[in-house]
């Protein structure tokens, strides 16, 4: 129990950083990659016109 509890609440701050780290580098990938579509689909719309 007391290995546990040392293990966990040290830690717990640490992963949430990591996570969001992470979570943010992966929205701004995903905003890229959104962005790249939204131009593609604009420029296939411009050679279609």
């Amino acid at each position: 129990y007391g290995v546990s509890e040392t293990f966990l609440m040290p830690n717990k701050k640490r992963p949430s950083h990591k996570l969001t780290g992470a979570a943010k580098i992966f929205s701004q990938i995903r905003l890229r990659e959104v962005k790249g579509l939204k131009d593609r689909t604009s420029y296939l719309c411009t050679l279609r016109e």
